[in-house]
């Protein structure tokens, strides 16, 4: 049987896993033909999702991060939220 890749449309589960917009799912045939037959998905990958791949990585580098936690910790007295990004942690501690 030929498997297939196609991409999900929006946020949504499959199965078990949870899937977010552009998402690449390989999928049997038959599976393919339904998923996209109703929508859920599409045989060309997302141009956001494209351009995201070619994209330069963000300037903050890990060590920066650990440094600007650290800094967090040391004025607010509790761990931050580890989703947050450089830029947001700066904000914090600023607003602090």
């Amino acid at each position: 049987m030929a498997h297939r890749t196609v991409y999900a449309t929006k946020s949504r589960r499959y199965g078990t896993r949870m899937l977010t917009a552009g998402e690449p799912l390989y999928l049997s045939g038959p599976a393919a033909r339904a998923i996209l037959a109703l929508g859920r998905a599409t045989k060309t990958a997302p141009r956001a999702k494209i351009a995201q791949a070619d994209a330069p990585t963000p300037s903050s580098t890990g060590d920066d991060l650990a440094a600007l936690r650290a800094e967090y910790r040391e004025k607010l007295s509790k761990n931050p939220f580890n989703g947050w990004d450089a830029a947001t942690l700066r904000e914090k501690i600023a607003a602090a």
